[in-house]
């Protein structure tokens, strides 16, 4: 492979392996509207580092993990459902303060990055997008393997930033109490979606 091409196919699974409206895209939603678009940002990170995690695994071991992703995966979708689950609660009950500063959020973060690594649908769709784009035939590099997972990494904060930003715009348009509503209503759909990974196979 040439250079451009990886690193444009990089960046391309890195938006689309963020761009779906999941849990975690509607925590940063929660964030960014509630505290400002640098908590938003933080949760948004969260997420970014899983999946550069997704893609050093699936880029370095594509066939290895395959299998063992296969064979464990309904164990790691009850794992996992139980953990989002208890994030979403955790949203719903989040207790808006306007005062809050607009600053980077540890417990964002973390939370982001609990949600992100109990999903395994993510990392499924990661695979996915890695054979698709053949990044798991021979003949690849390791600087090759290792602009891929960077592009990935970038192709992510392209688009978190992008999330925040536009978010970040409307904040000022909406008020406290819708604010608490949409912690509200995040909060279930992140639950609900917890339950689904635990409940249907």
């Amino acid at each position: 492979m040439h250079l451009l091409p990886i690193i444009l196919k990089g960046i391309f699974i890195g938006i689309c392996s963020s761009a779906p409206l999941g849990p975690i895209a509607i925590f940063v939603m929660q964030s960014t509207l509630g505290k400002g678009r640098q908590a938003g940002m933080s949760a948004a990170l969260g997420s970014t580092v899983v999946d550069t995690i997704f893609a050093a695994v699936a880029v370095f071991a594509l066939s290895l993990v395959e299998g063992l992703f296969e064979q464990h995966y309904q164990t790691l979708k009850i794992v996992g459902g139980f953990v989002v689950v208890i994030l979403g609660i955790s949203m719903a009950f989040y207790k808006h303060r306007p005062e809050r500063p607009n600053r980077f959020s540890k417990t964002d973060f973390t939370k982001s990055l609990a949600m992100g690594l109990a999903n395994p649908g993510a990392f499924a769709v990661m695979l996915a997008l890695f054979a698709v784009f053949g990044f798991g035939k021979e003949g690849i590099t390791l600087f090759e393997k290792i602009i891929s997972v960077l592009s990935v990494c970038g192709g992510t904060l392209i688009y978190w930033s992008t999330f925040t930003w536009l978010l970040s715009k409307a904040k000022g348009k909406i008020d406290v109490a819708k604010i608490i509503w949409i912690n509200r209503v995040a909060g279930v759909i992140v639950a609900l979606f917890g339950l689904y990974l635990f409940i249907f196979p």
